[in-house]
C-alpha cells in the first residue's frame, strides 16, 4: 500500500529555523539505500511516494549526485522511511564545506 504525506505544518516551522539562524548546511551522503534495504523496500515504490515516480531523481539523491534537495522533499522521504532528516542525511556545516 502506497501513502502519501502532507508535511505543510512542519515544512513551515522548518524553514523559519532556516531563516532564523542562517543554516548553510549542505548533504554529504545518506542512508536512504541501507534503510531502504532494511525496509525491504524499493527505490521505485519509494520515488512513487515521495516524487510521482521520479526514479532518476531519487537516484540521483542517493548516489549524492544532488546535494541540495528540498526541505519538503527531505521531509516526505524521512516520513516515508518512518525515520527522521537527522538520521537519514550526513551534512556538512557551509564552513567545513569550503576548508575541504
Amino acid at each position: 500500500m502506497i501513502k502519501k504525506f502532507n508535511t505543510k505544518g512542519k515544512e513551515a516551522k522548518l524553514k523559519t529555523i532556516v531563516k532564523k539562524y542562517k543554516v548553510r548546511d549542505k548533504i554529504h551522503g545518506n542512508y536512504i539505500k541501507s534503510i531502504l534495504q532494511k525496509k525491504g523496500m524499493t527505490q521505485q515504490e519509494l520515488a512513487d511516494i515521495c516524487l510521482a515516480g521520479d526514479k532518476a531523481y531519487l537516484s540521483k539523491i542517493i548516489n549524492g549526485k544532488r546535494k541540495n534537495i528540498s526541505l519538503p522533499l527531505a521531509l516526505k522521504i524521512a516520513k516515508a522511511l518512518d525515520t527522521t532528516t537527522e538520521k537519514l542525511f550526513i551534512l556538512k556545516t557551509y564552513e567545513e564545506h569550503e576548508k575541504n
